[in-house]
């Protein structure tokens, strides 16, 4: 939760990354201490770590919390960034040229024309 880019209500998929994490430890200490196999059959337990491991790995990517993700964080950010800089530009160039239109005196502003 101190990453930069969460917030409060990110809170409950960061305990959800916290259990599975919890449980992925406590499935490889179990297939650590107990092996891999059961009469020379993957135990059932291995397809559940490696389930887990495929659902933390996409529980992490949508928190930003591996290295691609984060670089697709701030990516978009700059992107955003760079519009917002773009738009301001265009909105400042837009109101420089309509102020010289009215010195020139080629826009007469609503209340010289007097509309209502």
């Amino acid at each position: 939760m101190s990453a930069a880019h969460t917030s409060p209500l990110d809170q409950l998929a960061a305990e959800e990354i916290g259990a599975l994490v919890a449980l992925i430890e406590a499935a490889d200490r179990d297939l650590t201490e107990r092996g891999l196999t059961r009469k020379g059959e993957p135990r059932s337990l291995l397809e559940l770590r490696i389930r887990l491991s495929g659902r933390l790995e996409r529980w992490l990517k949508e928190f930003g919390g591996t290295p691609a993700s984060r670089l697709a964080w701030v990516d978009s950010l700059s992107r955003a960034e760079a519009v917002s800089t773009a738009v301001r530009d265009e909105v400042a160039q837009g109101k420089r040229l309509v102020d010289e239109a009215r010195q020139r005196g080629d826009l007469v502003s609503p209340d010289e024309r007097g509309d209502t």
